[in-house]
């Protein structure tokens, strides 16, 4: 006969189940969230089940002229995790995301309210897990947990970045100057109240960048993870925070808060209040006198009556899973982005899972009938107008194609303006010129190529208000190319996602398409092809040993996936340089970076 378990026992082997359970959860009903987007914490409480009115009408035969409708956000989702879009001006903004187990951030720009692409890699931004950004008024705040090297083999003295599990509670709050993609005088916040161990991170900024809302797990708060505030002293940093009280904390989690646009209104999510299940989304109406008063308020100070009730948006935004980050970039009630994993599910297994983006946004019931009328109405064609001719809201591109050693044009250079997957391609002149009418609001992929050089390819989008007639875009074709296809440390089969730049900064494409262009530039010229040297580079650590052969296994992996995309085995040859062949370091250029670039594959046609 078993014996029975004490009062005692029960609860001790309660509270390991429940402390089991949350440390591969954020909330019981919810999925593990790593920082810096989300702490583990034993919540210890239990929510109200929502059962109120969604926020967002999603129904059509409402009696509102309008409707929303929710989408998932198109050209940045994928298998891996997304998480935020934090705008820098209407249309672009920075998106954060995971990747191989590292927590990033990139430039992206919307090409529609559901469709974003992302564009190229942060200056200044170092390498570690970076997250949660806010941009306000040329000043950023985010997240960064630490870079920690740890050394994997001491033969060589490579290092590389510990996951994000390994670095829990180590998430800080940095603050730093921004324009234009480049970050520059980063600074960690000095918070006096944070232990060793507590976690801090996802600000967010008022309009002129002088306040700042933060989730942090630090003692004195109501409960799991709290939202305090501060702000800007005269020095340029950030004062002591204070709790924003139990109007808005609870005691679950309280988690990435955003301030709307026009400092109205505090949205956040919580695990707490009244839930639909996981994190839900909530908004809570600001006091207007919070932005002046908050200054004089000390730690002990109750700030509850700045902010009302918070109110659940409701279903069908809000579901059993988890909904975080809420952002937008003007009127929330337009448009609000926001992070989900509801598609951990999905049998679309491949093209996204995990946590994705999705938008909930207005539509005017009178445009979408004209739409829809629009649409079914059969299309008569005037035979004089069927002629081709220049749309009056074209934008004309123009540019010139040059010997990247000499400056000399390029007389017949193939130049293939890609949109989507239509592509059109036309010659240069003789001075080496090509004009081409490109659209507003679309983006295009641009390349030149000749059959005696590499090729060249940019990137061109062009805003709806784009002010000017014209464009210029030239482009340098050097003979020997560099495979714009960069390793991580230590690795020679996994490349960076994104290609890197000149200056070492990631673009908007991926490995895998530069090896596409790569092979289509070869192709151009199979038939006078002698050979194809490929050459793989590595940096400056490790032995020269060690170097040697990783830089063979580098180009051996770029020529197995050249034969895949058609190139005849026989036509490349392999050679490694190690670290003997460094380029030439940039000005200013941090070692990191610099390192990064080393790690390389370089091409070499010879002709017959």
């Amino acid at each position: 006969m078993k014996k029975a378990l004490s009062i005692e026992n029960v609860i001790l082997l309660t509270t390991l189940m429940l402390l089991i359970l949350v440390l591969n959860s954020c909330v019981p009903r919810g999925v593990k969230v790593n920082p810096p987007e989300c702490p583990e914490l034993p919540q210890g409480c239990l929510p109200q089940v929502w059962t109120g009115s969604s926020y967002f009408d999603t129904l059509l035969n409402n009696a509102k002229d309008y409707y929303y409708r929710i989408d998932e956000v198109s050209g940045i989702n994928s298998p891996e995790d997304e998480w935020q879009i934090s705008y820098d001006s209407p249309n672009s903004g920075i998106f954060t995301f995971s990747e191989s187990g590292l927590h990033k951030a990139m430039l992206v720009r919307k090409i529609n309210v559901s469709e974003f692409s992302i564009e190229k890699g942060i200056s200044g931004l170092k390498d570690a897990h970076n997250g949660a950004f806010s941009i306000q008024n040329a000043s950023a705040a985010f997240t960064s947990s630490p870079a920690v090297s740890t050394e994997i083999a001491k033969s060589h003295g490579n290092y590389f970045l510990t996951p994000i599990g390994n670095v829990i509670g180590k998430s800080r709050i940095i603050t730093a100057k921004y324009f234009n993609g480049n970050l520059t005088h980063s600074i960690e916040y000095k918070d006096n109240s944070l232990d060793e161990l507590d976690w801090s991170g996802q600000p967010a900024l008022n309009t002129d960048g002088s306040i700042m809302i933060f989730a942090s797990d630090r003692k004195n708060g109501e409960g799991g993870t709290d939202l305090w505030i501060c702000r800007k002293e005269a020095n340029g940093e950030f004062s002591q925070p204070v709790n924003l009280g139990n109007s808005i904390n609870s005691r679950c989690d309280e988690i990435t808060p955003f301030i709307s646009p026009n400092g109205k209104r505090l949205y956040f999510s919580s695990a707490g209040h009244s839930t639909v299940g996981g994190y839900d989304l909530f908004y809570s109406e600001i006091n207007q006198k919070l932005w002046d008063e908050i200054g004089s308020k000390n730690s002990e100070s109750d700030l509850s009556s700045y902010f009302s009730k918070p109110v659940n948006l409701g279903t069908p935004v809000n579901t059993t899973y988890d909904e975080l980050f809420p952002s937008c970039s003007g009127d929330c009630d337009e448009a609000l982005y926001y992070s989900s994993n509801q598609n951990q599910t999905s049998a679309l297994v491949g093209t996204r899972g995990g946590f994705d983006m999705f938008v909930v946004h207005k539509i005017l019931k009178h445009k979408a009938e004209k739409d829809i009328v629009k649409e079914d109405k059969p299309i008569e064609i005037n035979k004089e107008e069927a002629k081709p001719k220049q749309n009056l809201n074209d934008v004309v591109l123009k540019g010139t194609v040059y010997e990247k050693n000499t400056n000399k044009p390029i007389v017949a250079a193939e130049v293939s303006i890609k949109k989507d997957l239509d592509s059109k391609n036309l010659l240069t002149d003789n001075s080496g010129k090509f004009e081409f009418p490109l659209s507003r609001n679309l983006q295009y992929e641009v390349t030149a190529q000749k059959k005696e050089f590499f090729f060249d390819s940019k990137r061109i989008f062009l805003s709806p208000d784009f002010p000017q007639d014209t464009v210029d875009m030239d482009f340098y074709l050097p003979e020997i190319g560099v495979i714009r296809i960069n390793f991580p440390t230590d690795e020679y089969m996994n490349p960076y996602k994104y290609t890197l730049d000149s200056s070492g900064i990631e673009t908007g494409r991926l490995w895998t398409e530069e090896l596409k262009l790569v092979a289509s530039n070869i192709k151009m010229a199979l038939d006078r092809i002698d050979r194809i040297v490929l050459v793989g580079h590595t940096d400056d650590v490790g032995t020269d040993a060690y170097n040697m052969a990783l830089g063979l296994r580098r180009v051996d992996f770029v020529m197995n996936e050249l034969v895949k995309l058609g190139i005849p085995r026989e036509v490349l040859y392999s050679r490694t340089a190690g670290e003997g062949e460094p380029i030439p370091r940039n000005k200013d250029e941090d070692t990191t970076t610099y390192r990064k670039r080393l790690r390389r594959v370089t091409m070499e046609k010879f002709f017959k």
